[in-house]
């Protein structure tokens, strides 16, 4: 749907095919234009010595044809090529940004409902605790006091349950807007959490950095148009020095007589004085060529940065989601022999609460892992210059 419907992925198809059309009308220039004309004019002189009306009607054909030329056509085919390539790689680069947008945003949504069934246990858990705490407190085997405890845990569960609530309902809004889904209509159930974006683990941080460098889009994107840049110094350079070029030319009237005339036309020219124009549109244009290899230098460094960051990252990731396994199950083992306990009269609220908190917190830190985890594998896969999931249909 993002493919279909991404108004910022749209608007790169629609600047790659612009590109292409330039490429088109760079490639003209080598051919001759042939222009048909009919002229029609009615003339009246009044007063004077010829008062009247005079009527003509004139057709003909002009054609003209730039056999040879200084390299300028040349220059701008070459340049346009180097454009359209550029275009084409900004919008593989836009695409598997969106794409990835879509893959975060899918699993923020995944995120949203796995943590809203957190704190629907955790309100359900804070039930049960209450409703033990009651019974102990009218069979007077616990405080009265302690009913005051286990209602607080309840009240502050409903809390968190509808701080997820609306978690979901952002979540969901985002991924709406970014696919293109009615924003009136709720989405339909989500698939179960998988990995869609899976890295081999014995990736090294020197291989990242190779296929980074060399399968980013938008560092090729940045080449292709240094590479057009050094073709606008060609033609400055051109312009500023001896030009010449052999133009073939065609005219033809149909009148009560015809009238053709052709020429061949060698022109020689130097600007030998302009105020210093020509000049400065050659530094110009050196100076911008000088300045996007400067950029692209530091768009270098700035890859490997995110590469790095994004793959400690990775690696950090999957240390996390085991930490936060073996917590999990400790802490539901936790709270389940505090409930027990506490059900037998020999566990206050106040240790169930404690149970209940640090398996919440452990539920919690666990759905955040696991979609911290697969987010950092799309997000490695993304800076390191491999399609996006959904990239191929």
């Amino acid at each position: 749907m993002a493919r279909e419907n991404n108004g910022t992925l749209a608007a790169a198809l629609k600047s790659r095919e612009s590109a292409e059309s330039s490429v088109r009308s760079a490639m003209s220039a080598f051919w001759p234009t042939i222009t048909p004309q009919y002229r029609h004019t009615n003339t009246r002189i009044d007063p004077g010595l010829f008062t009247g009306t005079t009527r003509t009607d004139e057709l003909g054909i002009f054609a003209n044809w730039t056999l040879l030329d200084g390299g300028q056509r040349w220059f701008s085919l070459e340049r346009a090529k180097r454009m359209s390539q550029a275009s084409a790689y900004q919008t593989v680069w836009t695409m598997r940004q969106v794409l990835f947008n879509v893959v975060v945003q899918y699993y923020d949504a995944l995120r949203s409902n796995e943590l809203l069934k957190v704190a629907d246990a955790q309100v359900a858990r804070a039930k049960q605790a209450l409703e033990i705490t009651q019974k102990q407190v009218e069979m007077e085997i616990a405080a009265a006091k302690d009913i005051l405890q286990a209602k607080a845990d309840l009240a502050n569960a409903v809390v968190n349950q509808l701080t997820a609530k609306n978690a979901v309902k952002s979540s969901h809004a985002s991924l709406k807007a970014t696919i293109g889904w009615p924003s009136r209509e709720d989405l339909p159930e989500l698939t179960e959490p998988q990995r869609i974006g899976e890295i081999a683990p014995e990736l090294t941080i020197d291989q990242a950095w190779e296929e980074g460098i060399k399968n980013r889009p938008d560092l090729m994107d940045s080449q292709r148009r240094i590479e057009a840049s050094k073709f606008d110094v060609l033609n400055a350079k051109r312009s500023a020095g001896l030009d010449w070029s052999l133009n073939l030319s065609y005219d033809r009237t149909f009148e009560s007589e015809d009238f053709g005339q052709r020429a061949l036309t060698f022109l020689v020219h130097f600007p030998l004085f302009d105020g210093g124009f020509s000049r400065e549109l050659v530094k110009q244009s050196e100076l911008s060529f000088e300045a996007s290899q400067k950029l692209f230098d530091q768009d270098l460094r700035d890859v490997r940065s995110e590469i790095e960051s994004a793959f400690y990252s990775w690696k950090q990731n999957q240390e996390r989601l085991g930490a936060a396994e073996s917590a999990l199950e400790a802490a539901r083992e936790n709270f389940k022999a505090a409930i027990e306990s506490q059900d037998a009269g020999v566990a206050s609220i106040v240790e169930v609460t404690n149970a209940q908190v640090s398996l919440v917190t452990a539920e919690t830190n666990y759905v955040e892992a696991v979609y911290d985890f697969y987010i950092s594998e799309v997000q490695l896969r993304l800076v390191i210059g491999e399609p996006m999931p959904g990239e191929e249909k």
